[in-house]
């Protein structure tokens, strides 16, 4: 017979430190910016953009890089909303 523990951990998702990126895409073709942290960069592409083709609709596309980790701590057993983990 097999006998495994079930516990539940606390995740949490936290920074990497690398710089958010940001893209402006046209919401009419599938024209889109380079990716920068910075958003008057993006910003005057669609400007640009608009100018020249006409197209007034943009997504701004924001990523910010984080890493999941479990918290400290004991695991909780039959824990609301977190994750199962067998042992």
């Amino acid at each position: 017979m097999t006998r495994r523990l079930f516990a539940f951990a606390r995740w949490r998702l936290d920074p990497t430190g690398v710089p958010m990126t940001r893209i402006t895409a046209c919401q009419t073709c599938p024209e889109r910016s380079e990716p920068s942290p910075d958003l008057v960069v993006v910003g005057r592409w669609a400007m640009a953009h608009a100018g020249l083709t006409g197209h007034r609709g943009f997504d701004e596309i924001t990523t910010a890089s984080l890493r999941a980790s479990l918290e400290d701590g004991p695991a909780v057993a039959g824990a609301q909303g977190l994750t199962e983990v067998v042992r």
